[in-house]
């Protein structure tokens, strides 16, 4: 198997202070939510901060394409069997990165889309374009795996749950379409990591089972 050199080290780093780590995304989660519960009173009584993260908004969309990918990635290497302590790396926070991702998402669709449009009156199919349709309609296909991102939900789902979190996989083509309406860079690193995914499945399913 293909292994990055020297990684073995930064495994152990991110082994040694997982919980450290564990306790970053949990605030993360906190602030991301706090920014989301607070959109409209910003609006109304701070319009200056609640400029400031709609200017940050984008970014936020950005960042959670990043993740959302992230997440992706070590289902893709384990399928073609490489770079398999790199994978075991994200391993280590992917659940974490999958609801920070939705969070993050949420705050980008928040502050761009929801906000804006209920406030002025205009939030309407009018308002949307599809791009915002798109990205929209992947947050709530996100949402089953988002809600159940937890031990409890994996237990008492069981065999269910997994199927749960691969309809995720619907979502990333949306994600991509969404994203190429607005960079093409992000939308072809997006196009890249789907071709990734789709052929890592089909070596799964023609090659590996002879």
């Amino acid at each position: 198997m293909l292994e990055i050199p020297y990684w073995i080290n930064v495994h152990k780093v991110l082994v040694k202070y997982k919980k450290i780590i564990f306790k970053l995304f949990t605030f993360s989660y906190f602030l991301g939510g706090s920014i989301i519960a607070f959109g409209f009173y910003l609006f109304n009584n701070y319009p200056l901060i609640y400029l400031i993260i709609q200017s940050l908004a984008k970014s936020f969309g950005t960042l959670a394409l990043f993740m959302f990918l992230a997440t992706l990635t070590p289902g893709i290497l384990s399928r073609f069997k490489i770079f398999p302590l790199f994978a075991s790396s994200i391993v280590l926070f992917r659940r974490q990165l999958g609801i920070l991702m939705f969070i993050t998402a949420m705050v980008h669709s928040f502050y761009l889309i929801t906000i804006p449009g209920i406030m002025t009156s205009q939030f309407g199919p009018d308002f949307l374009t599809i791009r915002d349709l798109l990205g929209s309609l992947s947050l709530i296909i996100l949402l089953p795996a988002w809600l159940t991102s937890n031990n409890y939900s994996q237990k008492k789902f069981g065999k269910i749950w997994k199927i749960i979190q691969r309809v995720t996989y619907i979502s990333l083509v949306m994600i991509f379409i969404h994203v190429a309406f607005t960079s093409l860079k992000l939308g072809v690193l997006t196009f890249g990591v789907f071709l990734l995914e789709f052929s890592s499945w089909l070596k799964v399913w023609f090659f590996d089972k002879k």
